[in-house]
């Protein structure tokens, strides 16, 4: 195993993997484009074993075009001098471009840049070497983008102050509240330097005020209760809103 990080995602894999040599195809595994990555043993008929010496080593598969994110599996299959698989060994992995392509130890590979690279797999002093391309990622399809922020909106403001009491979740409209309006960001998230001041409002009796056709962005709004009023002054904020009718309900709540 190349690095710590190599090690947490091939343990996931191997543990994904049925017991033998056969890919199981877990969650985000990929071999040869179009094809089933089988790799493992020559399972052919029944083929002779062998306890060796090792005189050549095969890898499966030998070209696999794998896309970024993705990981694959490799087989080594150790031969003697008559052709029989050798039982029992173990081969060593190594990866000829780890900044492209990690290696662990158990022949799994993560593609982890856009290149090529080479597979190594070494038993007995014996290597074959496979071929590897990565490729661009295709789009996640499964993850929705946020609605764009609106380049204008209308913007509803009611003002309510919380009751005496314990209860704060109780509250009534507050008429002749003052309301100043601010915008603070653009609609791309830019920071308006200064700030502009959007326009000041006074509720009603129903404690609501209106602003039309502001232009997009995040605002701040400072509410002030008339005078002799038991509120203090509340301050809240709205990021870029996505729709283009916003309501925003800003609580005042009563002075110690």
């Amino acid at each position: 195993m190349r690095s710590r990080g190599a090690i947490t995602w091939a343990a996931v894999v191997v543990g994904a993997l049925a017991c033998g040599s056969d890919i199981s195809e877990p969650t985000r595994t990929e071999a040869t484009l179009g094809a089933p990555n089988t790799g493992g043993t020559d399972t052919t008929g029944s083929p002779a074993t062998s306890t060796g010496p090792v005189v050549s080593v095969t890898l499966t598969p030998k070209n696999v075009t794998l896309r970024v994110g993705y990981y694959t599996y490799f087989s080594a299959s150790p031969r003697d001098d008559k052709g029989a698989f050798v039982t029992g060994k173990r081969a060593s992995w190594s990866s000829s471009n780890s900044a492209v392509l990690v290696a662990s130890d158990t022949g799994v590979f993560y593609a982890k840049a856009i290149g090529s690279a080479k597979v190594y797999g070494t038993i007995d002093g014996h290597t074959d070497s496979a071929n590897v391309v990565v490729v661009v990622a295709p789009p996640d399809t499964s993850i929705t983008p946020p609605p764009a922020p609106v380049s204008a909106f209308n913007l509803t403001l009611t003002a309510a102050g919380t009751l005496a009491g314990a209860d704060t979740s109780q509250t009534q409209p507050v008429a002749g509240a003052t309301i100043t309006v601010t915008r603070v960001m653009g609609v791309r998230g830019d920071t308006l330097n200064p700030a502009v001041l959007a326009g000041t409002v006074t509720t009603d009796a129903n404690g609501v005020a209106s602003l039309q056709n502001l232009p997009g962005g995040s605002y701040r709004f400072v509410a002030t209760p008339p005078a002799g009023s038991p509120y203090t002054v509340s301050t809240w904020g709205i990021p870029a809103p996505t729709i283009t009718d916003v309501r925003v309900r800003i609580v005042l709540r009563r002075s110690p």
